[in-house]
């Protein structure tokens, strides 16, 4: 009786532990450096330039400061690009999965962008570009809503 007793005990037990196969869904940092690998809008694939391709990345540290470096043409360098940085906070609204960056210059806001977070893995950055705000020329504060055709979506890896 005895036997019986332990092997339902110990039966129990195992029934009542833990899959481990099933793999818990892993918390990733938005924190580092992600190089801009892609661009697609509305499913069409945009071509990056070369410019795009090797000085272009988002520097995104703790707290919540972010810098922006943007590879772009330059015919008067040599090597026909140069570098350009955005500065700027940043505000991540986890319940929406949202990503709040501004921008600013000599302390003053320049421009707000707001991007869906598509994706974030461990090496894998993708964030959906909804709402762009910015400063015209005549320094009136600009809201586009961006409608889904229009969005953006830039693909970052580590």
């Amino acid at each position: 009786m005895k036997k019986v007793l332990l092997v339902f005990v110990l039966f129990g037990a195992l029934s009542c532990s833990s899959d481990d196969s099933k793999k818990e869904e892993e918390d990733f940092s938005i924190v580092g450096n992600w190089k801009y690998t892609a661009a697609n809008t509305y499913g069409s694939e945009l071509t990056l330039t070369n410019c795009e391709k090797t000085l272009s990345y988002i520097e995104i540290k703790e707290g919540n400061a972010v810098n922006v470096k943007k590879g772009v043409t330059d015919a008067s360098n040599e090597s026909g690009c140069k570098q350009t940085t955005s500065t700027g906070t940043y505000v991540i609204n986890e319940l929406d999965k949202e990503l709040i960056v501004s921008f600013y210059s000599e302390g003053k806001l320049t421009s707000k962008q707001n991007y869906f977070i598509v994706e974030l893995t461990n090496s894998t950055l993708k964030l959906k570009l909804f709402r762009n705000s910015y400063f015209d020329e005549s320094n009136v504060w600009i809201e586009e809503g961006l409608p889904e055709i229009k969005r953006t979506v830039f693909t970052y890896t580590r």
